[in-house]
């Protein structure tokens, strides 16, 4: 493929994240060739966009072939983290959410096709690789329950909503056999993951990421009525309800067993928080003391959201920068807080989450690349000091589940609509 002279974009922004100059900045670069697909007639252009972006993020060769990149760098116009894995059900669902079949079942099926088959692990992922200079190679590759568990909920689950093929089901129902076999402990604390490079497990700590595990036991139970998944859901959100949510309404960014928590206020983990106690609060029979965390975490993400509808990275740190990947999240998050029907919020606070839900969409389409011969156009992007998260901070990206984030909250809202 020819390296063709395409425009990425110098931008300047206002301190609320408001558009102020934009001006073409070429840059070289080679495209991996993408098919289109059929889509929905009914996609707006900003939604067509994001899509776009989605459908340019798909790996065309190398071991990932058939999977998607992560992130797109802006600064080095090139995208980046073939091997998070972790993300790519996101996409899938996106995809199939907006008639774009072909490209989230050939998604799915190259999941598939890395899922662990047999052996101790049977039915998890190695869902990413990280850079770490203790281990013997300068990297490890992690299997980790709660990713599994996010692979499973919103990339197989999704494919077999789609297609009612039961093997989607059963492959989602091998991961969560894996998780209650090996990743959650009889007291509902997930463990991190297991390290390839040492063999061995981790979990004496955790992230705040682990809250999404909670999803893919409350539709396994949905879909298939089996109690296992029900109490799998309730010993996990409980445990984690009780070490992660502080006195404030805030959660940690991670729970240490030292006790030396790491209380930095993450935004994007609210996101994740949040997904956790929508799950808890369908949960039957109805928790009173759920709904009341639930409230109280709604408010906490209410109060925090800028004028302009997106969230710092840091809650308390504008320097940290408007976070794409936060917004996004949270948008979808809070779209389902305003129409999921499986708990008790008044209408007030379901009206507040929608209107906060449509503002930081409108944030989200003002940070959308808008050139259409940049290869990252239709990327939802921001500085953040996070940047890229491993080994390029502080740089300008637009991660792939921001878009898929943004596209499943505007079809979130059409339903409630």
């Amino acid at each position: 493929t020819p390296s063709p002279s395409v425009g990425g974009r110098l931008e300047l922004f206002s301190e609320e994240g408001e558009r102020l100059a934009s001006q073409p900045a070429a840059l070289p670069i080679a495209l991996d060739p993408v098919a289109e697909g059929e889509g929905s007639k009914s996609s707006s252009s900003d939604e067509e966009a994001a899509i776009r972006f989605l459908k340019a993020s798909l790996i065309g060769r190398g071991p990932y072939r058939g999977l998607a990149y992560a992130a797109w760098d802006c600064e080095e116009a090139s995208f980046r983290l073939p091997t998070w894995i972790w993300t790519n059900g996101l996409a899938a669902r996106a995809f199939l959410a907006y008639g774009h079949r072909r490209e989230g079942l050939d998604l799915l099926d190259t999941l598939l096709e890395h899922q662990i088959r047999e052996g101790r692990h049977r039915g998890a992922w190695v869902v990413r690789w990280d850079l770490d200079p203790r281990s013997e190679k300068g990297f490890t590759a992690w299997i980790s329950p709660n990713d599994a568990a996010y692979l499973a909920s919103q990339g197989l689950l999704s494919g077999y909503s789609a297609t009612r093929e039961v093997r989607y089901l059963q492959a989602a129902e091998e991961a969560a056999a894996w998780i209650l076999r090996e990743g959650l402990r009889d007291t509902g604390r997930l463990r991190v993951g297991f390290r390839l490079d040492s063999e061995c497990w981790v979990d004496d700590w955790l992230y705040v990421d682990a809250g999404f595990a909670a999803e893919l036991f409350i539709e396994l139970h949905g879909l298939t009525g089996r109690d296992l998944y029900l109490d799998a859901l309730k010993r996990f959100v409980g445990w984690y309800l009780e070490h992660f949510m502080r006195p404030c309404g805030r959660f940690y960014k991670i729970w240490r067993q030292d006790g030396h928590h790491e209380t930095l206020p993450f935004a994007r983990g609210h996101a994740w928080a949040l997904s956790a106690l929508l799950a808890g609060a369908q949960a039957p029979p109805k928790d009173r003391q759920m709904e009341v965390c639930l409230r109280r975490l709604l408010e906490v993400i209410l109060q925090e959201q800028n004028s302009s509808g997106s969230w710092y990275y840091r809650f308390d740190r504008p320097a940290s920068g408007h976070c794409a990947k936060a917004t996004s999240a949270l948008a979808y998050y809070l779209a389902r807080a305003a129409g999921e029907k499986g708990h008790k919020l008044d209408s007030k606070l379901r009206g507040q989450c929608r209107k906060a839900s449509l503002l930081a969409l409108d944030w989200c389409r003002g940070r959308q690349e808008i050139d259409p011969e940049n290869p990252g156009y239709g990327g939802i992007h921001s500085w953040t000091s996070e940047g890229a998260i491993t080994n390029h901070r502080n740089i300008d990206v637009a991660f792939g589940y921001s878009n898929s984030f943004y596209l499943l909250a505007k079809a979130q809202l059409k339903m409630g609509s």
